[in-house]
């Protein structure tokens, strides 16, 4: 009978009180855990089990709510040359990159992180199913890349054939034989690299079109909800699975994405005041139906962008006011 891959389990079960989290943080050898700061007073529960299937590390964990970091101290100490690829069935998490890149992880998503770069991470309660993949090997299959912070998004489908398939590793993981276990490890070696490859972040020579593409799809759905309050930052990052700081840079070029989501509501706002069929709506009620806070903000804004206030804006109608606005706003936001 062929043997059965040998396991390492740990839990927190197994201590009492404080004691849990510093036998937790004692066992996690790739980062430094800190107590999460709202529970301080909490006893910490976490459980792992862990299997090697050469040349790949995988882990099925619980646990909850921290902080850790890993950092260039640990990574210089333990010279993990690894990519890590985790699946969160629940929870979720928040990573901060040392150039200050933020990316936010929720249940249902397969995050990575380069084990070579520094991180630090605040998790929420979660349960996660991971990968330690060797750098050499997957980048080889991937091409040459960019990997770390990437997120398959919950729903999309490669996210969903990837964490079906890490789910039904972790589940055949401990009936796998040697022989079965370096196919498998092969074959989520693969399967990884060929769902990663088209969210990779590729050559300079491809980086400034798929940019523009993406900021093309960005602004065509900014236009498309001018109007939703849920336009922040956090929530188009959320839909469009990139981080805070890669949508700045994306939107940098036209003025930034506050002021992009702002001068498409001006327009919008606009419109409507041009439009004889809103002459019984008073100008707050505009302003409120096109995402501002205040008449006050709209009309200081909607001045300093178009050289007029709105009230003069509906005495002219749809006449030479407003034509000469229009002309200053597609000037001002033309493709560049």
């Amino acid at each position: 009978m062929a043997q059965l891959l040998p396991s390492t389990q740990f839990s927190t079960d197994a201590f009492e009180g404080r004691l849990r989290f510093d036998a937790w943080r004692d066992f996690l050898p790739l980062y430094t855990v800190i107590p999460h700061p709202e529970r301080l007073d909490a006893a910490f529960e976490g459980r792992v089990v862990t299997y090697v299937l050469p040349p790949i590390g995988l882990g099925i964990t619980s646990y909850s709510r921290q902080r850790y970091e890993r950092s260039r101290q640990r990574i210089a100490a333990d010279g993990q040359d690894h990519f890590l690829i985790q699946l969160f069935t629940a929870g979720g998490l928040r990573s901060v990159a040392e150039d200050g890149d933020v990316v936010m992880v929720q249940a249902g998503d397969v995050w990575v992180h380069d084990l070579a770069r520094p991180k630090t991470v605040t998790t929420e309660a979660s349960r996660t199913v991971t990968v330690l993949l060797p750098r050499r090997e997957l980048l080889r299959m991937v091409g040459a890349a960019e990997l770390d912070g990437q997120v398959l998004r919950r729903g999309t489908p490669l996210a969903t054939l990837l964490a079906d398939h890490l789910r039904a590793l972790a589940r055949a993981a401990p009936l796998l034989s040697d022989e079965e276990a370096h196919s498998a490890a092969w074959g989520t070696m693969a399967l990884a690299a060929a769902c990663l490859r088209p969210t990779a972040r590729i050559g300079e020579a491809t980086r400034e079109p798929m940019a523009n593409a993406l900021r093309e799809r960005l602004k065509a759905y900014i236009d498309a909800n001018a109007t939703s309050p849920d336009l922040t930052p956090q929530a188009l990052c959320a839909r469009f699975g990139i981080s805070r700081a890669n949508l700045y840079r994306l939107f940098a070029p036209v003025g930034g994405v506050a002021g992009y989501v702002r001068d498409r509501r001006l327009r919008r706002a606009e419109t409507l005041l041009r439009d004889p069929a809103n002459q019984r709506r008073t100008i707050a009620d505009i302003a409120y139906d096109c995402g501002f806070a205040s008449e006050a903000h709209f009309s200081r804004t909607f001045r300093q962008t178009f050289g007029a206030m709105p009230r003069e804006v509906r005495a002219h109608g749809p006449g030479l006011l407003a034509d000469t606005i229009l002309t200053q706003f597609e000037t001002l936001f033309a493709p560049r």
